[in-house]
């Protein structure tokens, strides 16, 4: 009988990250990710805490493949061009069309960046998709509140704690909590917590990009118009191309489709004034094309900004707006920032005309 994931290798990819078969090659490379932090692996059935229990870790999982109890996979986080960790297929039971989810671990510095998302939407489709199961099963330690966020955040059904459930390597006897999707589910999780997954990617805008930048900010300002106090002026051409020269313009795309665009700097004096020295990112007019609004799309440039912040040296995530918008205050809040207050600045002779309309809101998100 053909078996579909044992048979031959399997690898899951979309622009986001590729899942590819973990081998003993993938040793050095996660020991550079892992970093022995213990909180990484806190609720691991095994212990890692150098390079030869990781050896081990790996050389356990291997062996689970090898009599088909699981199928572990090496995690590449394509944004970053490194590896960030491994998950795996587990308890796969064929006859009953059902498996599950598990053995999943990920880097400090690839955490709450839409990667873990990334993996589950191309692992749930595959289940579906292609092996055809009829439920996904998802179990954690009781006392791993962040995974157990997780899988409620894709949708996935609480089923119940099992008591005592399991030994760890420190002899404490922990509690798992069951998580499952149903096929019939899957179709209605995919469009509305995945919505996002497949197709879109984030890349620099270029000077062929430029009409539809302004066509996007005019949009923008006028659906401001509509319903605020403050919109945006008609923004300097040469200040976008410097930005587009400069690689700090930036475009969620799907397939054709430019979803939405923003400006970033790593130098912001006239607005941050004092705190410019700070090491931060700071993210400019957000402008999203109106057939993709309600698509969360904020949250989608934070997980970014979250690496390019990283990968810059930078440990602080900024944006501003001009005007008391609660909407924007309790929008901005809602996707992580922390909202520092109203600042009267002091300098707008440099900035777009809207900075001299009122004060500015702040919002700081630290990695």
């Amino acid at each position: 009988m053909n078996d579909p994931l044992f048979d031959s290798p399997v690898i899951l990819e979309n622009d986001r990250v590729r899942l590819e078969p973990l081998e003993p090659l993938h040793l050095s490379p996660l020991a550079a990710v892992i970093q022995y932090d213990p909180s990484i692996m806190k609720y691991a059935s095994l212990r890692v805490e150098d390079e030869a229990t990781l050896a081990a870790y790996l050389d356990d999982a291997l062996g689970s493949k090898a009599i088909k109890f699981r199928y572990p996979f090496a995690v590449f986080d394509k944004l970053t061009n490194t590896y960030a960790g491994s998950t795996s297929f587990a308890n796969i039971s064929y006859p009953n069309r059902r498996l599950e989810i598990g053995y999943t671990w990920i880097g400090r510095q690839h955490q709450r960046t839409g990667l873990n998302r990334a993996m589950k939407y191309l692992m749930l489709q595959y289940a579906f998709e292609t092996l055809g199961c009829y439920r996904v099963e998802l179990k954690a330690d009781s006392r791993n509140q962040q995974s157990r966020t997780a899988m409620q955040q894709i949708g996935a059904t609480f089923e119940g704690e099992l008591r005592s459930y399991t030994i760890k390597p420190d002899g404490y006897r922990a509690n798992a909590v069951y998580y499952s999707i149903l096929a019939e589910e899957w179709p209605q999780i995919k469009a509305e917590r995945f919505a996002k997954q497949g197709n879109m990617k984030i890349v620099n805008s270029t000077m062929e990009d430029i009409e539809e930048i302004f066509r996007l900010y005019r949009i923008a300002s006028n659906y401001m118009k509509e319903r605020f106090f403050v919109s945006w002026p008609e923004f300097d051409r040469g200040m976008v191309e410097k930005e587009i020269s400069e690689n700090r313009q930036w475009k969620l795309v799907s397939g054709t489709d430019t979803v939405c665009i923003w400006a970033t700097t790593f130098n912001d004096p006239q607005i941050w004034e004092e705190r410019n020295a700070d090491p931060a990112v700071y993210i400019h007019r957000i402008a999203t094309n109106p057939d993709h609004r309600g698509q969360k799309q904020v949250s989608t440039i934070v997980d970014w900004a979250r690496h390019y912040a990283a990968n810059n040296n930078k440990h602080l995530i900024r944006m501003d707006t001009v005007g008391e918008n609660e909407k924007l205050i309790a929008h901005y809040t809602g996707c992580g920032f922390n909202f520092l207050g109203l600042k009267t600045l002091q300098d707008t002779s440099s900035l777009p005309q809207h900075y001299k309309l009122g004060p500015v809101c702040l919002f700081e998100l630290p990695l």
